[in-house]
């Protein structure tokens, strides 16, 4: 899943100048539209922050299988 995560953010800064707003894809222009650059990068810290805690939620339900597990088979 990290390696998703790197790879989107990977992309992410292709198509994305903090300053100057979103690159246009193909066009190699830049859109000075900060407020649909700061849209989209609200949406996608939005989605980074799920993924996070859907991890979070998955190496805790890891941790109780082994867990359960380890008691099982003493």
């Amino acid at each position: 899943m990290e390696e998703k995560l790197n790879l989107l953010l990977e992309k992410l800064d292709k198509i994305i100048d903090e300053k100057n707003g979103i690159k246009l894809s193909g066009q190699g222009m830049i859109a000075n539209n900060t407020a649909k650059a700061n849209e989209i990068l609200d949406k996608i810290q939005k989605f980074l922050y799920f993924m996070e805690k859907r991890q979070t939620a998955m190496e805790e339900q890891n941790k109780e299988i082994i867990s359960l597990l380890k008691e099982k088979f003493k």
